[in-house]
């Protein structure tokens, strides 16, 4: 619909704008011989699944499936003309609306995990295992959805953020930039960890290299930098000293302290004694008033730090803001200063209220020398950092990145955990490439690849003795339609248990529930209802049945669901409510039909649960056991499906890209470094990862990818 839109529109302009821009004939070599590959591949996949057949509840074993995977690149070539039209036409608008289009969309990724913390975890529970996935339906079997969207929007982000001197725009920037690595780093992605850096790295490097800066832009622009690296670096310090005791409430405070410091302009600088005098009495007189609140108040240190804290932005407000009168600036700078020297007080405070005198006194020596550094600051001579806005905001979005990734690290040992376990990690993924490669058998297998999509249903095959993952399919027969259910052969624990799911609304409890099942051998069925996104469930109402042999015939169970009543959460970070089943013995099958959930006041809860729509509302996740889905890594992936050439192919298209992007034709345009960067951050990802199996994310790829391999400088 998209494209059909553009197509029309672009048909109904003068003849003489609808010129379009080829490829290079190398890089458009490149592209078409790319296209007959996944064609082939996708054609490949179809006849090994045993023919074509169309259904919309087809799962990872069927047609289906490879054509699903085949979708992506078409669509972006489908969808290229109409980046190559308006960027001929308005080459700097279009790379705006490009770039804003990018960020608008980590926006949307950074408020959905926001939510999801918020609802399942909260916002700095980082020693949860938690690892969020957002609205990435992709990840019910694992894989890097979210890992891969992030690397390749981030930079976006952060060039705006950079770049942009309006702040009407850059704020916006800054923050959506904030609460992208705040989902970056929920996601304890070790691969993304280190593509974020990576492609964040080169896009600075890249924005700030000689052919794109004028000298004195490139010195200004790196006297900043260097400022702003080494306060970052001091602050990172200061905190690593103070979170063991103080916590996140003293990292939060320490914080605030930082940017009131950075925010005090030339005007709060004292000029004669009766200033300082003025700013000494009005620091004792907070501190005093600090004091007071914190001794008699409950929680008294955290509300006499918001309220010094509120005192000192006001002041700073009225600094910054050149239509007010001299007098009010003669007033705002003696308390913006104050204000700063109590707030420091103020943080002690907090330190000693959360953590003890021991965490006030690992707090002593940060705070001290934040007090001489401001002192240093006020020497005209000295003043160690810039004043304009944007290069504040930026260091203080850098530094409360660099305190989320203290508190991961430091407040829970998740990541640290994974990064011990990084050898073994390792060893097990060269063990999954060795494996899924042993499934190519032949030459052509190797030169063509086995089809997309076929990965499932190889190994799926491979494991029919033990560690065959479970199955589900829709069927029908003279009774009518029903769930055909297997449970996999591995060792099926809370995580590794297939799950047929769906959601349903906040329940009354008690729950009852009846269904029918049809099982040849004695098979254990699990039933919850719990309080769950995507792949973690918690507050569950559970139960389990032991159905004997119904040799053909369907067996009718009824039994009520016990435990603890999942909640609904606030109004801004509402919880989701799941029911679910599943088999719980290792290589048992049963068939299931007539599934009606009732709760307390009455109401039937599930939809479709005599399956007469086939599997609509039903949904399958397999929340720890993900090999069986995916061939990590996006060379590894191209190679199974597409083989060697079209592995090749794409190695070749990438190297193309980034040859354009960095040293070739289009090295001055402004998309350079930010589409060069998340290139990189996404190739990172995929060495790990799976990433060009999920159709949302390998379409933007793809996408970004045929842009590169068609840009120009614009003139």
């Amino acid at each position: 619909a998209l494209a059909a839109g553009g197509y029309l529109r672009h048909a109904l302009r003068p003849a003489a704008s609808r010129e379009v821009s080829a490829m290079s004939p190398v890089a458009a070599l490149l592209a078409s011989a790319f296209a007959l590959s996944v064609a082939l591949a996708m054609w490949r996949g179809i006849d090994a699944a045993g023919g074509f057949s169309f259904g919309w509840f087809q799962g990872y074993h069927e047609p289906m499936n490879s054509l699903r995977l085949a979708k992506p690149f078409f669509l972006a070539l489908l969808l290229w003309p109409l980046w190559v039209w308006p960027a001929r036409e308005s080459p700097m608008r279009t790379a705006d609306l490009l770039a804003w289009g990018m960020v608008g969309g980590l926006a949307a990724v950074s408020v959905a995990v926001l939510w999801e913390r918020l609802a399942f975890t909260g916002l700095l529970n980082f020693g949860s295992d938690y690892r969020s996935t957002a609205l990435f339906w992709e990840m019910h079997v694992g894989g890097a959805a979210i890992d891969g969207f992030l690397a390749l929007s981030l930079p976006f982000a952060l060039a705006i953020a950079l770049r942009e001197r309006r702040p009407r725009l850059y704020l916006p920037a800054a923050i959506i930039l904030l609460a992208g690595l705040y989902a970056a780093l929920t996601t304890f992605s070790r691969a993304l960890y280190l593509a974020v850096p990576a492609g964040m790295c080169l896009m600075l490097v890249f924005d700030h290299a000689p052919q794109r800066t004028s000298l004195a832009e490139d010195r200004g622009a790196g006297r900043a930098m260097t400022a702003g690296v080494l306060m970052c670096a001091a602050f990172a310090a200061g905190a690593w000293m103070m979170f063991p005791t103080s916590g996140y409430r003293g990292m939060l405070a320490l914080l605030g302290a930082v940017a009131v410091l950075l925010s005090l302009t030339s005007s709060a600088r004292p000029r004669r004694a009766s200033q300082v005098l003025a700013v000494c009495v009005l620091g004792a007189a907070l501190v005093a008033l600090g004091a007071v609140i914190a001794m008699w108040l409950p929680h008294g240190p955290y509300l006499a730090y918001a309220l010094i804290f509120a005192i000192g932005a006001g002041a700073l407000a009225a600094l910054r803001m050149p239509f007010l009168r001299l007098p009010s600036v003669a007033i705002a700078a003696p308390v913006a200063l104050a204000a700063f020297f109590a707030i420091v007080a103020m943080a002690a405070l907090v330190a000693r209220h959360w953590g003890g005198v021991s965490a006030m006194d690992a707090a002593l020596p940060v705070l001290v020398a934040l007090v001489v550094l401001a002192v240093l600051s006020l020497v005209p001579q000295n003043v160690p950092w810039p004043s304009t806005g944007r290069w504040q905001l930026g260091v203080l979005v850098a530094m409360a990145m660099s305190a989320a990734v203290i508190g991961v690290f430091a407040g829970g040992s998740v990541m640290s955990d994974r990064f011990s376990e990084r050898s073994s990690a390792w060893s097990a993924r060269m063990q999954h490439w060795r494996e899924g490669f042993s499934y190519l058998r032949s030459q052509s297998e190797w030169l063509l690849g086995k089809g997309l999509g076929r990965f499932p249903a190889e190994y799926f095959i491979a494991h029919v003795a033990g560690g065959r993952p479970g199955d589900w399919r829709w069927a029908t027969d003279a009774s009518g339609p029903y769930l055909a259910l297997s449970a996999g052969r591995h060792p099926i624990g809370w995580l590794e248990t297939m799950r047929i799911s769906q959601r349903i609304p906040l329940p009354q409890a008690p729950l009852s529930l009846d269904l029918q099942v049809r099982a040849e051998t004695q098979v254990g069925l699990s039933f919850e209802v719990c309080e769950k996104h995507l792949l973690y469930s918690s507050v569950c109402l559970s139960n389990t049945a032991q159905v004997v042999p119904t040799h053909g015939g369907w067996h009718k169970i009824s039994l009520a669901l016990a435990g603890e009543r999942p909640r609904s959460g606030p109004w801004y970070a509402p919880r989701l409510i799941v029911f679910s089943l599943a088999l719980i013995g290792q290589g048992q099958r049963a068939d299931v039909r007539h599934i009606v959930l009732t709760s307390s006041d009455g109401t039937a809860l599930l939809d479709n649960g005599d399956f007469s729509r086939g599997l609509s509302r039903w949904f399958m996740t397999s929340d720890g056991f993900h090999q069986p889905w995916h061939l990590e890594g996006i060379f590894t992936g191209t190679l199974f499906d597409q083989g060697i050439v079209g592995a090749t192919l794409l190695a070749l298209m990438l190297i193309a890209a980034l040859w354009r992007l960095l040293v070739g034709a289009a090295r001055t345009h402004p998309l350079s470094p930010m589409i060069a960067g998340a290139l990189l951050g996404f190739l990172v990802v995929g060495v790990f990862s799976s990433v060009v199996d999920v159709p949302r994310i390998a379409l933007l790829f793809y996408l970004l990818l045929l842009i590169s391999m068609s840009m120009a400088a614009p003139r």
